[in-house]
């Protein structure tokens, strides 16, 4: 932790990590593109094409945050910090599933953008097809290992204090199969021109999401929690 600062210590670790990727990442492609012959050209049009686009993207990350954290607010506000702690073991452990389709789901929406211009419907149906199956090879093994041997992966993580949360995390890790397909669900609808459809389902996905959590939380602590996200 920075400098012994406890949590602070943890956010200032956060914010110069951020601020350092982005100032390598800039400098990059300032140093590549510097060298690309032309001038890049721009139009209301474009100008049009774009906001629209963004703004499907911003509401859709509006509505992924509330999926993402929905859950340890309500948590937090219902019942005592110790379930949020453990809670926070639980999810933050599962999130390790997400990795695979979170990273093919950048390589893949340029590539699929790519393919629908030239009208290679086929090629489009084919990638998204191989890439479930490959997704779903690396997912299925990886979660049973996870359910199987949660309170042993806990215990290494963090210590027999929070092995509470195994049950937690045995749900939170078949639900990452889920949110893997989401995911990759969501990318491809984006990448065909349809980010407003993209955006519609994770903001109905986000409200259910909420709903959920507000039943179950009360009901049934961080398990309710878990089955809720």
């Amino acid at each position: 932790v920075l400098l012994q600062r406890g949590v602070v210590g943890v956010a200032l670790s956060y914010l110069i990590g951020s601020i350092a990727v982005q100032v390598i990442f800039s400098l990059y492609i300032v140093k590549k593109t510097r060298k690309m012959p032309g001038k890049a050209g721009f139009s209301m049009e474009n100008l049009g094409v774009l906001s629209k686009f963004g703004i499907y993207f911003l509401l859709a990350s509006m509505a992924g945050f509330l999926i993402a954290y929905t859950d340890t607010i309500v948590l937090t506000a219902l019942r005592s910090l110790e379930e949020v702690g453990l809670y926070q073991v639980a999810i933050s452990t599962s999130q390790v599933l997400w990795g695979v389709a979170l990273a093919l789901s950048v390589v893949l929406m340029p590539v699929l953008s790519e393919m629908w211009a030239k009208n290679e419907k086929d090629k489009v149906s084919k990638g998204v097809s191989f890439l479930l199956k490959f997704v779903m090879i690396i997912l299925i093994p990886a979660t049973m290992l996870m359910v199987t041997f949660s309170e042993v992966v806990i215990n290494i993580l963090f210590g027999s204090r929070y092995l509470g949360a195994s049950t937690s995390l045995q749900i939170l890790s078949f639900g990452a199969i889920f949110y893997s397909l989401l995911t990759i669900y969501s990318t491809t609808l984006a990448s065909i021109g349809r980010p407003d459809a993209s955006t519609k389902i994770t903001i109905f996905v986000g409200l259910f999401n909420l709903a959920a959590n507000f039943v179950l939380v009360q009901a049934m602590g961080i398990m309710g929690a878990a089955i809720a996200t």
